[in-house]
């Protein structure tokens, strides 16, 4: 099937003479019907406006459908302090040395008693409970009973999963609603680009009638032109009279207003 096109020719009437309206502009536009809809859908925006709003409906679809699937939470926290929080077990250091203390001076009250150091079970028992007194000491002195609780610096990280079960049908309603706002949406959109396109078609088609005629009208009135220079050229060789040549001047006038009223209706299409 051949393809009819659209040709718009820019016009400046009264500007030029009339015979040039008949010659087609350097900037002739020229589209056909499908590049004329093409056009229309990417540009006109009353179908852009239709489809952006079908598309947040759809949107809003996928998110209702997004509540049947599990949701994961991930919380952080993080804060900073002057210094850290501590805990002074110093008094229990202090309570220990003590006891280990009392037992030193027990080991030495045993020790200086002869019973004890002539018999060498007792004498190696002695040995090992002073050095037990001794390393206890030594590991209360080198302790330190200050404890940290919490640091100057404080993170914390959560995380929860949430599948729901049993919503009491609230899940399923707004799914419902959703989807039947998307065909809603869907319905309008339709609707308005098809009254854009029948509108875009009647326009076509009406311009193209418009521009047949503007030929017909050019036609016609190169006619009339050669018929009043043909006139003019008889009435100077005494063919015809001056009536004549007058008649011819009033057809060709009737012909340039019907060419130039074609004209202004196309501009106007």
């Amino acid at each position: 099937m051949k393809k009819t096109a659209i040709y718009v020719w820019l016009f400046v009437v009264g500007a030029i003479p009339v015979q040039l309206f008949a010659q087609k502009s350097a900037d002739t536009l020229k589209l056909n019907l499908q590049q004329s809809i093409e056009l229309l859908l990417s540009q006109n925006l009353s179908v852009k406006a239709a489809n952006e709003a079908h598309q947040q409906t759809e949107y809003d679809l996928k998110a209702a459908r997004g509540y049947y699937m599990p949701q994961i939470g991930v919380n952080a926290t993080f804060g900073v302090t002057s210094d850290p929080v501590t805990l002074d077990l110093s008094p229990i250091g202090d309570a220990l040395e003590g006891i280990y203390k009392i037992s030193a001076i027990q080991n030495q009250l045993i020790g200086a008693n002869p019973a004890i150091t002539s018999n060498p079970l007792y004498k190696l028992l002695l040995q090992g409970a002073q050095q037990g007194t001794q390393q206890g000491l030594d590991a209360i002195n080198n302790a330190n009973w200050e404890k940290i609780l919490l640091d100057d610096n404080l993170g914390k990280i959560s995380a929860d999963l949430k599948w729901p079960i049993f919503t009491g049908g609230k899940i399923t309603a707004a799914n419902k609603a959703a989807k039947a706002s998307a065909n809603e949406q869907l319905e309008k959109t339709r609707m308005i680009t098809n009254a854009e396109i029948t509108t875009l078609v009647q326009r076509y088609y009406g311009l193209q009638l418009f521009i047949e005629v503007v030929k017909v009208r050019n036609t016609v009135l190169e006619g009339m032109h050669q018929h009043l220079e043909n006139a003019r050229k008889m009435e100077q060789n005494g063919i015809i009279s001056e009536a004549e040549r007058l008649h011819a001047e009033v057809a060709y006038a009737q012909a340039e207003k019907e060419y130039k009223k074609a004209v202004s209706s196309t501009l106007r299409t």
